[in-house]
């Protein structure tokens, strides 16, 4: 039995099961699932073709994240079907619109830019106020040791990537220093709560009316760790008034028009709604830009092995060290 004709028997309603691609992203599949002459329509998301690292792409282990916030605050689209000899799942579509690197016209106003970037921060913290109980129960997460499990990870990932190529571009030893910054600064953690671990613009749903958000998508990162992570992790990817953006089709520039947020107004937010301390943040940017730029250059190496065809991975042999040498700037900012 092909997909299709799965989907056909195991959805709710009856006729025929369309399926498109959508345009989203450079990581797993996001497709449209609809019946046709109907207005039922969900979103399936299956791994990318080719051959992964370990772990990566786990589209199962992310649909169980769903599950296990079906019931929390935050902004979780319901999960319809798991099938894990796919490996895929289908959940709800949640209405609104995905906002990248082109700037929609509903984000012409100031203040439509003002209440985006408020509902940015007020759906983040809705994240790390969900009970991290479910996640603990199905081993999607542990409270101790987040930040040296990050340091440790992500050290390890990159000394696997000693090519020709990463040496040309001296992507080795910048970032071995930024490591070493990192490990000579950690800070003390500010607790443990549920954490998304890829939180940013194009990973929300916006509804165009009142440009509140609709939903929080991709999940596929999330654990219980540090919530000054998730925090590090959108202000270092996100271009905020007068700032410009690192990468261009990932960032985009919707909220770095007047009207916005500085990045002192969301970390006045947040610490507002939260009460925790966010004076260690730089600690955290860093952390996301030497993490980000480690994940880009993964992707770059398989587009050079010829393992994927998408050709913004081709672009990523600037693009990497742009944001590496960002991250280390601030390192020496911070230091």
């Amino acid at each position: 039995m092909d997909l299709t004709d799965s989907l056909r028997h195991q959805l709710p309603g009856t006729g025929e099961v369309l399926i498109d691609q959508l345009v989203a992203g450079h990581s797993n599949q996001t497709l449209l699932v609809r019946r046709r002459g109907t207005d039922q329509t969900w979103i399936l998301r299956a791994p990318p073709p080719g051959v992964h690292a370990p772990g990566a792409h786990d589209v199962l282990r992310e649909a169980r994240v769903l599950q296990a916030l079906a019931d929390s605050p935050a902004r979780v689209p319901r999960v319809v079907l798991f099938e894990e000899a796919g490996p895929y799942y289908v959940m709800e579509r949640a209405e609104g619109q995905v906002v990248r690197s082109t700037v929609p016209s509903f984000l012409m106003s100031a203040p439509a830019r003002t209440r985006l970037a408020g509902e940015l921060v007020d759906a983040l913290v809705e994240i790390h106020d969900a009970d991290t109980g479910p996640l603990i129960a199905a081993s999607l997460g542990r409270p101790d040791g987040y930040l040296e499990r990050q340091l440790r990870r992500w050290g390890g990932q990159w000394a696997t990537l000693e090519t020709p190529s990463a040496r040309s571009r001296d992507l080795l030893r910048t970032a071995l220093d930024i490591e070493t910054w990192l490990r000579a600064h950690q800070p003390e953690t500010v607790g443990h709560t549920v954490v998304h671990g890829d939180y940013k613009l194009d990973n929300v749903v916006v509804d165009p009316a009142d440009c509140t958000i609709t939903a929080v998508l991709d999940w596929e990162m999330a654990t219980i760790g540090d919530p000054l992570s998730d925090l590090g992790y959108l202000l270092f990817l996100t271009p905020w008034v007068n700032e410009k953006p690192l990468l261009d089709d990932l960032t985009g520039e919707a909220l770095a028009q007047s009207g916005s947020f500085t990045r002192d107004d969301v970390l006045d937010r947040y610490a507002t709604a939260t009460g925790r301390d966010v004076s260690a943040i730089r600690w955290y940017e860093v952390l996301a830009g030497w993490k980000l730029a480690c994940f880009l250059e993964t992707s770059h190496q398989r587009w050079i092995r010829g393992e994927s065809d998408d050709a913004w991975f081709a672009t990523l042999d600037t693009g990497v060290p742009r944001v590496l040498h960002h991250a280390q700037a601030l390192c020496m900012a911070t230091s």
